[in-house]
C-alpha cells in the first residue's frame, strides 16, 4: 500500500476495503515520497501502524 499523500482517512478506507476481502497482511511503501532519512521513513511507518489500531 503506498504512502500516497499521507492522508490517514484514505489509508483507513483502503484498509477497510482490504479487510472486506479477508486480507491478513499488507505492505506499506514509503519510497519515492521525498523522505531523506531513515527516521522519516520510520515515522511514516509508525503513523501508518497507529492508523491500523
Amino acid at each position: 500500500m503506498p504512502y500516497s499523500d499521507g492522508n490517514k482517512d484514505d489509508w483507513r478506507l483502503k484498509i477497510e476495503g482490504w479487510k472486506a476481502l479477508d486480507v491478513t497482511h499488507l505492505s506499506f511503501n514509503t519510497m519515492g515520497k521525498g523522505f531523506n532519512t531513515a527516521e522519516a521513513h520510520l515515522k511514516a511507518i509508525k503513523e501508518f501502524s497507529e492508523t491500523l489500531k
